[in-house]
């Protein structure tokens, strides 16, 4: 027909460049489609059974190339991202069971832990216990990765940190130019890892929209207390001197000592190893002793954390060491608060005459001050923490030149002579 003859010519008039070009389009299309998909969709990596995607991901994978952006300009896609690994090269007091991010609002599932060393390639952060290190030794070097970052982690002081190492091969455990991050309780670390929570004003926590925690203690509960410093040591011979302080103290002040370090099998016993029900018998005091065994900056162990709670006031050596941990000024006494054991006595002494007075201790308590939600941003600690850094854009290139000399430094540790100096060269005979 003559309908169809026209048709006829129409498509014998196409000419072949347009077929081409439109050809290059559609495919174009598809390709675009693709890359988009690829850098968008969820990794589809093959796991293991321990839930852990594989050490061998495919050559030229795109699956990690989003790694690097800010969460929050990735909104839903920071979810589908494969996690951050963080490989465990030594046990973490003789342990792997210990490290989780499930306590890490906004980032749970966000970094997952390991210790299959068949699968060390593919970590993005190693992390070296500093008192297990001395058990297993440092990995092959060819094992290391440019994009790893090699952590050393410790909660302890210094001097119980590194007390096993030998005494002259530290360079073949703690090489020079080896660790890129410290994980440690100092504020100044890469990744700070401390004992219990950030302490903050009533204020400050309104400002940034956190609930404010009672810390309220009865008034009844802080009546009627025995006039004593209860003292639970069972270190007898501390780096810090302490127990000299101790014994000082209580020619002007009673000092109560229970644990290892008491004088009579009944105090030897009062409190076991590990009380369940100790808290009771230290509330009965107006003090006890939260000193350290080494007095470090920023080191405040579970001798305060663990006890904050109870109706009595706790006592510890440098004010200093606690600067960054916030304290509320009025709840701890501190021997340096003081020139000297009698000038500590007898305030301590008029402390507990003076109802009032002691109850000022207190103050902070109603309503002043609250502790930062757990692991809330801003406010992360340990391994959560050290996950939160790992998702960081544009991390600094760092290495530590001497992390043991470096810990040491900051660390600041008393080697006894604040004891020394608070009781008078003349009464250290004995030390």
């Amino acid at each position: 027909t003559r309908t169809t003859r026209k048709r006829s010519e129409k498509m014998v008039r196409l000419r072949p460049s347009q077929v081409y070009r439109n050809g290059a389009i559609i495919a174009a299309g598809f390709l675009l489609l693709f890359i988009l998909y690829s850098f968008l969709a969820p990794g589809a990596d093959p796991t293991s059974p321990g839930g852990i995607k594989s050490a061998q991901p495919p050559k030229h994978s795109s699956k990690h190339l989003f790694l690097t952006i800010d969460k929050n300009r990735m909104d839903t896609r920071f979810e589908h991202l494969a996690p951050k690994r963080i490989f465990l090269w030594t046990p973490i007091f003789r342990s792997f069971d210990g490290p989780t991010v499930s306590d890490c609002p906004g980032l749970e599932n966000r970094c997952i832990f390991d210790h299959d060393r068949s699968r060390l390639a593919a970590a993005d952060a190693v992390l070296f216990h500093g008192m297990d290190l001395v058990d297993t030794g440092l990995p092959p070097p060819e094992s290391r990765t440019r994009k790893q970052r090699y952590v050393f982690m410790t909660m302890e002081a210094p001097t119980n940190t590194f007390v096993s190492y030998p005494a002259h091969p530290e360079r073949s455990l703690l090489p020079n130019d080896y660790f890129n991050w410290t994980m440690t309780p100092l504020f100044s670390s890469d990744v700070i890892f401390k004992y219990g929570g950030f302490w903050l004003s009533a204020k400050e926590a309104e400002l940034k929209g956190f609930k404010i925690d009672s810390h309220a203690i009865d008034a009844s509960f802080i009546t009627d207390k025995i006039p004593s410093v209860f003292a639970l040591i069972s270190n007898c011979a501390t780096p810090s001197k302490r127990e000299e302080a101790l014994k000082a103290l209580n020619r002007h002040f009673n000092v109560t000592v229970a644990g290892a370090c008491a004088t009579t099998p009944e105090m030897k016993t009062l409190c076991p190893k590990y009380p369940a029900s100790c808290d009771e018998e230290i509330s009965k005091y107006a003090f006890f002793f939260a000193g350290e065994n080494t007095a470090c900056r920023d080191y405040v162990s579970e001798k305060y954390w663990s006890r904050k709670q109870l109706p009595t006031i706790p006592i510890v050596l440098r004010r200093a060491d606690y600067a960054n941990v916030n304290l509320p000024s009025q709840s701890v006494i501190a021997l340096d608060d003081f020139e000297s054991p009698e000038a500590m006595g007898k305030y301590l002494r008029d402390l507990v005459k003076d109802k009032a007075a002691y109850a000022e201790h207190f103050s902070w308590r109603r309503g002043g001050w609250t502790i930062a939600p757990w692991n809330t941003e801003g406010y992360r600690n340990g391994y959560c923490r050290l996950c939160e850094r790992l998702w960081e854009e544009e991390q600094e290139e760092k290495v530590i030149h001497d992390v043991k000399g470096w810990y040491e430094r900051e660390s600041a540790c008393d080697d006894g002579s604040f004891v020394k100096n608070w009781l008078g060269i003349d009464r250290m005979t004995n030390l």
